[in-house]
């Protein structure tokens, strides 16, 4: 009797295991991420800080979604840092939605900081599907500022032809800007690609600095490009470069 049993209960255990694997197989099938459409914002499209930016999607998965998320950085943060230390914040913004169905739409609106750093930014928008499938839109904004558009002036600058090696010399100058300074940068690069680069930093605060900085020779001998740059608290840049010969 037993035995009948088990031959009676095999098919149906072997029909479940079919039904089990097929389900399997279909769950693995799915090999298409989701797709975003963002027909609003395009590649190069320009801001101006205190201006909002509106973030119209649509997102659609073959099977069902379960997350978007966006963010705004700069592209490059090469020219708001130097020395490990900010000279102005950039605009940064992020967010993060769980989302279901096989279709989302989402309008998101971004207001850009007044007085944030002027320059290029990266906006990243990325969405996932139940099976992990992501799909990621990388577009790049140019923010620029509202409010002061006018570079540091310099005047009456002053700096050495020559200078020995690790002596102190110095930088004198006045600086102005129409709203208020934020730094001066000085870099001497050697021609001889074998020597280190020196660099200097300066925060200021005012609308005006004449302090004579000081500065230390590099201890190797050789011919130096100077490089000098000005900006404000909106990033607005003034630069000028001379030779410099250390012996």
């Amino acid at each position: 009797m037993m035995l009948m049993q088990s031959r009676l209960l095999r098919p149906v255990f072997i029909f479940y295991l079919v039904l089990m694997s097929l389900n399997y197989s279909c769950k693995k099938q799915d090999t298409i991420p989701p797709v975003i459409y963002h027909p609003d914002l395009q590649e190069g499209d320009q801001f101006t800080d205190g201006d909002t930016l509106l973030l119209h999607v649509t997102i659609t998965d073959n099977k069902a979604l379960t997350n978007y998320d966006y963010s705004i950085i700069p592209d490059s943060i090469d020219h708001l840092k130097w020395s490990g230390q900010y000279i102005i914040s950039p605009f940064e913004y992020n967010a993060d939605f769980a989302i279901n169905g096989n279709t989302v739409m989402r309008n998101d609106s971004i207001f850009i900081d007044t007085g944030i750093a002027a320059g290029s930014y990266h906006l990243h928008l990325s969405a996932i599907d139940e099976a992990g499938l992501s799909t990621t839109e990388d577009i790049s904004i140019t923010v620029s500022s509202s409010k002061d558009l006018e570079a540091p002036t310099y005047t009456n600058s002053t700096m050495p032809d020559s200078v020995r090696s690790d002596s102190v010399f110095y930088f004198s100058d006045t600086l102005t800007d129409n709203i208020r300074l934020s730094s001066l940068y000085i870099e001497l690069i050697p021609a001889d690609s074998k020597l280190k680069t020196w660099s200097w930093l300066f925060f200021l605060t005012g609308k005006k600095e004449t302090d004579p900085w000081a500065l230390v020779a590099p201890p190797d001998a050789g011919t130096y490009t100077l490089k000098i740059y000005i900006r404000d608290w909106v990033n607005n840049k003034r630069s000028f470069s001379k030779t410099m010969f250390i012996y």
